[in-house]
């Protein structure tokens, strides 16, 4: 098996397999991984991983998609012989996912059923649940007549989702749902749904909605219905702030901005774009920042505000350069906008040819997106800008090749509003060329999808709903500032509150000290005076004690005066009395 493993690493090297600027780093960090690692499920992981980083990059270099299959074919193998069925049932899962990838699509479905039928068999509802939505989202949308079955799955996953009681789960499925009917072209049901998935959220205390109003969003935008969607982009807005995760700030901000520009509202894109373009500054975030600049260039320039524009544009390069070709493909168009609108054309123009000669690399590259639909996106916008460009100089030539790219796409594809434009376009492109019918039909297209945008009924209702969230916002911005006063109130209370407290402690404090000292000195006082009065005790004791020993002394010497005359008086009769026994004897 390890054998097995070199063999396949070294072949990923020898033709080339490794690629791409943008995981590379990453793959060497797995490859590396997987060399070390011994032969159990961490080195199943380590290959499926690998793997998927294989089909997040451009599947026209054939070699990216055949490099993750051989990854997870390994990881198959592997968990079969360790007999580890769930990793076998992952690693089916990433195999349907390469097999759609290459458009295999009889493979594909039958990889997904079976990791299902293996949880199905061992009664996992939920991870079933969870493998019919992959196995949904896995199923190209580029091709409608996978939508049926996409539908299918992810009705299997909500039915499943139910049945254990996981009711976040079981919405979200049918916002998917909701998604595909969109892709139909069905935009009321899927309208109608989502506004259902908004009401069940609610009912569940459920308050992160931004991303089911922006799905409504998406599909009112491609309904030509500017009045709906910015509605539902207001209602992002508030969702996403109120609930508190401002991850994605820059993304709603920035749609709403988009939104304001459409409505030709360009002061108020500009105010929400700089939002965004902040909050990616503040975050560190510049995936999308050249993204949002040039949003913000085009509302500045359409402001006659160019020289601020280039101002902007000379700040942010060199604060934060660009660092992969797509941001250069929006800067080189940013300084392009500007030199144009102060008539330096020649400039302009060069700038707009390095923006497509760049551009050719990255459109329609997965290495660069995230999504086919801003695939499409980009792939419009950058031809349409240079080609009013070329209108705008009246070399109608070279305009009508890039109109004609975008007018060749499938149809839904270009959103109302974008297609309005380009028809407008095209018809001067053959009005200039003298392709009078040709101009005529193209005028209708955009007279048509300009009359169902712009009416008077909808500007009316767009403006009443700017000054409804204006007025809101101002209200809110009007609480917290009360809230804030009344904060500051409270505290100055407390604080006055604190100092009073402080005070009385401090007058306690500086009383009670001078009672001490007070008491202390009349304290003093009588000690000392009784001090006084017991010396004066001491010294009558002192004196009383020295007469009495004198007394004593006195005493003392009386007696052994006492005791020596009588000792003379007895010794004087002793003499006497022998003189008188001897005169007798005489």
């Amino acid at each position: 098996m390890y054998k097995n493993l070199l063999i396949l690493i070294l072949l990923l090297f020898q033709f080339g397999f490794i690629r791409g600027q943008f995981t590379q780093e990453s793959q060497s960090q797995l490859l590396s991984q997987i060399q070390k690692s011994k032969t159990d499920t961490n080195r199943i992981d380590l290959l499926l991983q690998l793997g998927k980083t294989y089909l997040l990059k451009d599947v026209q270099h054939r070699y990216s998609a055949d490099s993750a299959y051989l990854l997870f074919n390994q990881a198959n193998k592997l968990s079969k012989i360790l007999n580890e069925p769930k990793w076998q049932s992952e690693s089916f899962a990433d195999l349907g996912s390469y097999y759609f990838e290459v458009n295999n699509l009889k493979e594909g479905k039958a990889s997904f059923m079976k990791a299902i039928e293996y949880y199905n068999k061992n009664g996992d509802k939920l991870n079933e649940g969870i493998y019919w939505n992959r196995y949904g989202e896995a199923l190209p949308d580029s091709d409608l007549n996978n939508i049926p079955l996409k539908i299918e799955c992810f009705n299997h996953a909500r039915s499943i989702f139910l049945s254990v009681n996981d009711s976040l789960r079981a919405i979200s499925e049918e916002t998917n749902i909701a998604e595909c009917y969109a892709r139909q072209g069905k935009p009321e049901a899927a309208e109608k749904l989502l506004l259902e998935v908004i009401n069940q959220y609610k009912s569940i205390g459920y308050n992160k909605l931004e991303d089911t109003y922006d799905a409504l969003a998406q599909i009112c935008g491609s309904e030509a219905n500017l009045h709906k969607e910015f509605l539902y982009r207001i209602e992002a807005v508030k969702s996403m702030e109120a609930s508190g995760d401002d991850k994605r700030s820059d993304y709603f901000y920035a749609k709403l901005a988009l939104t304001y520009s459409d409505m030709k509202m360009y002061k108020e894109s500009a105010q929400w774009i700089l939002k965004a373009i902040d909050f990616l500054k503040k975050k560190k975030k510049y995936e999308d920042l050249y993204g949002d600049v040039s949003l913000l260039v085009f509302d500045y320039i359409t402001l006659k505000q160019p020289e601020k524009a280039l101002a902007f544009l000379d700040r942010i390069s060199h604060e934060i350069p660009p660092s992969n070709l797509a941001q250069k493909v929006d800067l080189n168009e940013e300084f392009a906008h500007c030199y144009v609108e102060m008539k330096e054309y020649s400039k302009a123009e060069q700038y707009y040819l390095e923006m497509i000669r760049i551009f050719k690399f990255t459109s329609f590259n997965k290495a660069f997106y995230t999504s086919h639909d801003q695939m499409v996106l980009d792939f419009i916008y950058y031809n349409q800008t240079i080609g009013n460009f070329y209108i705008l100089t009246k070399n109608y030539k070279k305009s009508g090749i890039y109109f004609t790219k975008i007018l060749n796409l499938p149809k839904g594809v270009v959103r109302p509003i974008t297609l309005g434009e380009i028809h407008q376009a095209q018809f001067k492109v053959d009005s200039a060329s003298g392709n009078y019918v040709s101009a005529i039909r193209h005028f209708e297209f955009f007279q048509n999808i300009h009359d169902s945008l712009f009416n008077a009924t909808k500007n009316k209702q767009i403006q009443e709903l700017n000054i409804k969230y204006e007025t809101e916002k101002k209200d809110k911005d009007l609480k917290l500032k009360q809230k804030d006063i009344a904060l500051l109130l409270n505290k100055s209370q407390l604080q006055e509150a604190t100092l009073k407290k402080a005070t009385l402690t401090r007058d306690i404090i500086v009383w009670s000290a001078i009672t001490l000292l007070a008491l202390s000195f009349v304290g003093y006082r009588i000690k000392q005076r009784h001090n006084v009065a017991l010396q004066l005790q001491q010294d009558e004791i002192n004196f009383q004690n020295h007469q009495l020993q004198t007394a004593l002394s006195q005493q003392k010497k009386l007696t052994i005066e006492k005791d020596w005359l009588m000792k003379e008086i007895h010794h004087r009769v002793k003499n006497n009395l022998q003189i008188v026994i001897s005169l007798l004897n005489v």
